[in-house]
């Protein structure tokens, strides 16, 4: 944001937090090499899979959920 503090901290803490990012993609290894100089964190994951597809998973007070 330009001006201010970001919107998200004025949100109350629901215990949501992301816990995964999974991308599926048929030349995984690709991507992975692409990604790598611009994404360090443990929680993004590349796997191989016949369609491309991106599957968040979210920690919550009533466990792990995927989108």
């Amino acid at each position: 944001w330009t001006e201010g503090a970001h919107p998200a901290s004025r949100l109350p803490d629901r215990g949501v937090r992301l816990a995964a990012v999974e991308l599926v993609h048929p030349q995984a290894e690709g991507l992975a090499a692409a990604l790598a100089p611009l994404i360090d964190d443990p929680r993004v994951r590349v796997k191989v899979g016949r369609l491309p597809t991106l599957r968040l998973a979210f920690g919550t007070t009533g466990g792990r959920g995927w989108l």
